[in-house]
C-alpha cells in the first residue's frame, strides 16, 4: 500500500514554487512507493538514466530534505557513516 497523503496536502505540493519541478515529480514519485519503503536514491539513478545523472537526483533530494518533504538521519556503522532518507508524509 502507497502512503496516503491528504489531497490538500498533494495539491499543495504540486504548487510549491520554492521547489524545482523536477524535485516535485521526485516527492510525487516516492509518494508511490510502499509504505515504510526506504529511499534508495541508488535506485532512483538507475530508474533516470538517460533523464537525471547521479550528482542531480542527490541535489533533488537535498532540495527536498532543504523543504521539508524528506528526511535526512545520519547514523555510524562500524565506525562509517550512513544516511537514511525517509519521506514526511
Amino acid at each position: 500500500m502507497s502512503k496516503k497523503i491528504d489531497p490538500a496536502q498533494l495539491e499543495s505540493l504540486i504548487r510549491d514554487s520554492s521547489i524545482s519541478p523536477n524535485c516535485r515529480w521526485l516527492i510525487i514519485r516516492l509518494l508511490s512507493n510502499e509504505e515504510n519503503e526506504p529511499i534508495c536514491p541508488s535506485e532512483i539513478i538507475e530508474e533516470c538514466k538517460g533523464f537525471l545523472g547521479r550528482n542531480k537526483v542527490y541535489q533533488l533530494i537535498n532540495e527536498a530534505v532543504e523543504a521539508g518533504y524528506i528526511k535526512k538521519t545520519e547514523y555510524y556503522v562500524n565506525n562509517l557513516k550512513r544516511i537514511r532518507y525517509s519521506l514526511y508524509a
